[in-house]
């Protein structure tokens, strides 16, 4: 059994409703594969979804066929992404599924973590679907996004002279918002979204931005 940070969520997490792809797309994230003519374990292949802005990346990985950790995966990201060390601290790997979502502790095991997956769903979430293990609500994805704990004066600080994270936050806060995952009021939302509007768009031009343009 693998250790886990205490933020699972039981209640519908609209983020993976966002993310998801159609079901006849869905590939499992974590696969270890096996020499075809000597069947001994050849790798592990991951794959890691990145909120980027407006877009998402998903990252392939491939690692030894030994203990993959959380931490390596991370490590991985960093390295290939071009993450600084003091951005890295703003991020963790999550596994998040369509009704559960969980931070998964740096020294966890990847395999044990995705081969308790479907254990996890069936406590948390009190589906009893869940406990075929090729059940829809057994898919999960693996993602790396905001860290749980991090204090917002810190992401501040950090944000400022970092443009790299910064695209990662906003592009995980506005899936967020427009998922309904973080409460808005009417007038937040507006502004928000005049501020999306001019980012993309520019300033408003009447010749160009006709009643019914948007």
């Amino acid at each position: 059994m693998f250790h886990i940070q205490s933020v699972a969520l039981p209640q519908p997490a609209p983020i993976a409703q966002k993310i998801s792809l159609h079901p006849k797309e869905w590939a499992i994230p974590v696969q270890k594969h096996t020499d075809i003519f000597t069947d001994e374990p050849k790798c592990i292949a991951v794959r890691v979804r990145l909120l980027v802005g407006d877009s998402f990346l998903d990252l392939h990985m491939s690692f030894p066929p030994a203990d993959v950790t959380c931490q390596a995966i991370c490590t991985n990201i960093v390295e290939r992404q071009g993450i600084s060390c003091d951005a890295a601290k703003l991020f963790s790997l999550w596994i998040v599924g369509k009704d559960l979502e969980i931070q998964i502790r740096p020294k966890a095991n990847i395999l044990q973590v995705v081969e308790d997956w479907p254990r996890l769903v069936v406590k948390y979430t009190h589906a009893p679907q869940a406990v075929d293990p090729d059940h829809m609500l057994n898919r999960y994805w693996l993602i790396y996004k905001r860290e749980a704990s991090v204090c917002k004066q810190k992401e501040r600080e950090i944000v400022l002279n970092d443009s790299i994270a910064l695209k990662m936050l906003y592009g995980e806060a506005k899936r967020n918002i427009i998922t309904g995952r973080y409460p808005c009021t009417v007038k937040d939302a507006a502004n928000l979204a005049a501020l999306q509007l001019q980012a993309s768009v520019g300033n408003y031009d009447p010749r160009r931005c006709p009643t019914g343009y948007i």
